[in-house]
Parts: C-alpha cells; structure tokens; sequence
C-alpha cells in the first residue's frame, strides 16, 4: 500500500492533481502505475464509465473539458496583464463559493473540482508529489 501525504489543494499539480480529481469525483479503480501515471475508471456524461491508464484532467481537455460542463465550472482568463485563470463552482450558499486558481485554465479547474468537493487539503500517494 502507497504512502499518503497532505497537500495543499492550491498547490496541487500534475499527476497529484490529477490524482484528487478522481478521488474527488469517485472514480473507480483508482490506482498509481508503475510510470506514476493516474490510472481509473472514470465516468463519461451520459455513457458507460470509461477506463484509462493515463487519466490527466489537468492537462487534456477531452477529460478536464468534460467535468468543466458536468460540474459547471466558471473560468475567468487572466487580465491584460498576465497572471492566473481563476475558477470557481458555484455552491448556492452566500459566501460559500470560493476562486482557486491555476497557470492554466484545466488546472484552475481542477483545483476548483478538488477544493469544492474535499476542502483546503486532501491526502494523496507521496510518489505523485515531487
């Protein structure tokens, strides 16, 4: 069995990230390979669940694009001056949505996923944190 740690959901990245998201989401079968890649059954608006060895919400819009519209996601680009995409999921309650943010808008996205669903932290395989 995998060692966990604690990480800061606005620090999460990469396949850590990645890694939150499905646990956030309840996928199944989730699991780290034996390249640290993210493998899981997933679930697919409307379909059967879908399986990969490779699950990167964070990085590819086919995964992330689709919880963006299931979870509905609002994005904003940064400013004309640079900076971070922002995200946040609207939960209904005065005060209770919170931004997060990200250097790309999947990753604003996820983090927005994760926070959402688990809170400021959630516990994922040491191996997927540098």
């Amino acid at each position: 069995m995998s060692e966990f740690i604690k990480v800061k959901t606005a620090e999460l990245h990469g396949a850590a990230l990645n890694w939150a998201v499905a646990k956030a989401t309840q996928a199944e079968e989730l699991k780290v390979t034996g390249s640290g890649r993210v493998s899981c059954i997933y679930e697919v608006a409307h379909r059967e669940g879908c399986w990969t060895n490779d699950y990167c919400p964070s990085t590819e819009w086919s995964e992330g694009g689709l919880l963006i519209q299931a979870q509905r996601i609002s994005l904003s680009g940064p400013g004309c001056m640079g900076g971070q995409w922002s995200a946040h999921i609207d939960t209904g309650s005065f005060g209770g949505s919170r931004y997060w943010f990200g250097d790309t808008a999947l990753m604003a996205a996820c983090r927005a996923l994760v926070g959402t669903m688990t809170g400021d932290s959630i516990s994922v395989p040491a191996e997927l944190v540098p």
